[in-house]
């Protein structure tokens, strides 16, 4: 049983009001380096201070001042006062009313946290109050604490398993001291936190010793378990490692999807073996170099499906989009290559959702089916809707409609960020990403059918981004267009989007144009990234087929423009927006160098 408490208190400083009035438990010990005094000018410290002293009578308070009125903390200064901590004091609890949004050292503040918890100091921290996960809060042995509407009082709370959030406390107001013998009325995460330290106090003053660990003991005090557990990250390295353990593929049929493939082998890390298409197809006998453009062209021919040898060696079937090709043929192709493979211990990569299919038979999908896509059994939101704030440079490629060439737009620039030696993390809406070696799926476009609202989208998206963070660039998309061209129908509302957007965050953003595009639509494109995203739009990429849209509500007739035309249209571009603009397809090195002189010069 402990007599004494010692707390670290990382904050603000402690007023000399407060100080004398507790005299020999309060003693100033540190302030960073850019603070001149150790009074509290905020009035925070101060308010934290009295209700550890209050709630643990037998407490001491050392003073760890580390922001002063108009400072912000920066994650050096906390680094800082976590490592005299650890090296000039034997303190019980380090208690942190503050933390970091942004953290670029987090594997730095990982260390030091489990540092002082493997001797025994206990790190009680609170989460921004604005939502946003924040650090050390979110770190494995720290004590992370949020508000709770629901809380009736400042000993009512609920204890978190499974998620970076621990503690769920009182959200309600506190008539607290604050600068100049006055009083404030506060409320927020950082004063709940402090009650919470008050709990780990009484537990080492009286239960430490029965053997009971700090977290059962918080479990045990609370009014409330919950016990939601996220999957995300789980289920993507699932389906990833499996795709990357692909060594010899064959392909199935020769579709839009299917192209990107076709056109940048030397992306991919298995072979492909041989092609094949629907015995109808105009592709049968065709070499794919003569109809498909890449900078890494398989040398493949293209067969009939009636030509599959299911004897070979390949180990893999990758089948694109079957949907349209069923429905056109009368067949049901999905069934026909999960019968076959599974006969044949044969893998299957769908780009289809095939749990959303009633016309797949369930039976089959037991064997090595892939399909990269996410839904409600593995995501739970259990952060409460809390997000990460990504810390390395995001580029964004949007557009203003489909088909622009975006997907390859991204690959493109992936292929010049790789050859530049960055380290390239990214996050495709393709079901093919995985694939072409990205650390992320997120199949958001054609014949998609999730069945995550888009909550849940964000949440899945932000937290595998998440762990991007040791990259030196991250790569993202989205599809089709980023704002509606009309009102009225649900199915012209880019929703999702916008969910890839306020998951990622993108610092900048390239924006795919058309020739046919009226400025006035790309002008609102621009301000809502710019005011609603707050990104900055750094290049205007300008498809150069034109799109033959009179009279036809179906897909296109696309038209390529001459050199002189789209040298013109890209001209015009660039004295009305001020903003450099290059043609889809050429000079992606350019492009890529850009966005690098960007971020450089940030």
């Amino acid at each position: 049983m402990k007599k004494e408490i010692k707390i670290a208190l990382i904050d603000s400083g402690i007023s000399t009001s407060l100080a004398s009035n507790n005299k020999n438990r309060i003693y100033n010990k540190y302030r960073s380096s850019t603070i001149n005094s150790d009074e509290d000018n905020v009035g925070h410290g101060t308010a934290i201070s009295h209700i550890l002293l209050t709630n643990i009578p037998c407490s001491t308070v050392y003073s760890i001042k580390v922001f002063d009125e108009g400072i912000q903390t920066t994650e050096t200064d906390l680094l800082e006062a976590l490592n005299f901590i650890d090296e000039n004091l034997n303190v019980d609890i380090v208690h942190i009313s503050n933390g970091i949004n942004l953290s670029v050292h987090l594997e730095e503040m990982k260390s030091i946290c489990n540092k002082l918890y493997s001797k025994g100091t206990y790190i009680v921290s609170a989460f921004d109050n604005q939502g946003v996960l924040s650090y050390p809060a979110a770190l494995t042995n720290v004590i992370g604490v949020y508000w709770d509407r629901y809380r009736t009082s400042v000993n009512d709370f609920i204890y978190v398993e499974n998620s970076p959030v621990n503690i769920l406390g009182y959200a309600g107001n506190h008539l607290l001291p604050w600068t100049e013998d006055k009083k404030k009325m506060v409320s927020g995460s950082s004063f709940t936190a402090a009650y919470i330290t008050s709990h780990v106090a009484k537990y080492l003053i009286n239960e430490a010793s029965n053997q009971m660990g700090i977290w059962d003991y918080l479990k045990k005090k609370s009014s409330k378990v919950i016990s939601d557990i996220d999957k995300s990250k789980e289920n993507n390295e699932l389906i990833r490692q499996k795709a990357n353990s692909i060594k010899k593929a064959i392909l199935f049929p020769v579709s839009k999807e299917i192209h990107s493939l076709l056109g940048n082998t030397d992306l991919l890390n298995f072979e492909i073996t041989e092609v094949f298409d629907h015995p109808f197809s105009q592709n049968i006998g065709r070499k794919v170099s003569e109809f498909i453009y890449g900078p890494s062209l398989s040398t493949n021919h293209i067969k009939s499906i009636s030509k599959i040898n299911w004897d070979d060696d390949f180990d893999t079937v990758i089948l694109g989009h079957m949907n349209k090709l069923d429905k056109m043929l009368n067949r049901n192709y999905i069934n026909y290559f999960l019968d076959k493979a599974k006969k044949n211990k044969k893998n299957v990569y769908c780009f289809d959702n095939i749990t959303q299919r009633d016309d797949v038979n369930s039976n089959l999908t037991e064997y090595s089916v892939l399909s990269p896509y996410p839904d409600t059994s593995i995501v739970s939101i259990n952060t409460f809707g809390s997000l990460h704030k990504i810390p390395v440079p995001v580029l964004g490629v949007v557009g203003t409609s489909s088909q622009q060439g975006k997907f390859n737009m991204q690959i493109g620039l992936r292929r010049e960020f790789l050859n530049m030696g960055y380290n390239v993390g990214q996050m495709g809406t393709e079901p093919t990403s995985y694939l072409l070696g990205m650390e992320i799926a997120f199949p958001n476009g054609y014949d998609a059918y999730l069945n995550l609202t888009i909550n849940e989208q964000i949440f899945y998206m932000n937290k595998l981004l998440s762990y991007l963070r040791e990259k030196e660039i991250i790569l993202i998309g989205t599809q089709s267009q980023t704002i509606p061209y009309s009102f009225g129908n649900l199915g012209f509302y880019p929703v999702d989007q916008t969910a890839v957007l306020l998951a990622s965050e993108p610092d900048a953003i390239i924006l795919c144009v058309n020739p046919q595009d009226e400025f006035g639509y790309i002008s609102r494109t621009i301000e809502y990234l710019k005011n609603y995203i707050q990104t900055s739009v750094i290049a205007l990429c300008l498809y150069p087929f034109k799109r033959e849209m009179e009279w036809n509500i179906n897909v296109p007739n696309l038209k390529r423009l001459d050199n002189q035309t789209l040298s013109e249209i890209k001209e015009n571009m660039h004295q009305y927006f001020d903003i450099p603009v290059y043609i889809n397809g050429e000079d992606t090195n350019g492009l890529a160098k850009e966005c690098v002189d960007f971020f450089a010069a940030d």
